[in-house]
């Protein structure tokens, strides 16, 4: 008997182990924790952008904000988003 897995195309897989977007399909990109990268979105970029966003890239992108952005981006938001963002957020490693 043979696995159906065996048989399915592999997808080429994108960062933290997900499969890339379907074809036709664009996901924002944010850069790197700590990274001081000067085309990096600002919390500005980020407020612009969060209604669209995948709740996994909301993340990123909130993780990309200095200290003092990152406390002032969260205060910006509405309780409800605040708290989806606690919930999608990583616990202590």
């Amino acid at each position: 008997m043979s696995d159906a897995r065996e048989s399915e195309p592999e997808r080429p897989v994108g960062g933290e182990g997900r499969p890339e977007p379907e074809a036709g399909t664009e996901r924002l990109h944010f850069r790197s924790v700590g990274t001081l990268d000067p085309d990096a979105p600002t919390a500005e970029d980020l407020r612009e952008a969060w209604p669209v966003l995948f709740r996994d890239e909301r993340v990123d992108g909130f993780r990309t904000l200095g200290r003092a952005e990152a406390d002032d981006f969260f205060l910006s938001l509405s309780s409800a988003e605040q708290a989806e963002l606690l919930l999608d957020l990583p616990g202590p490693m």
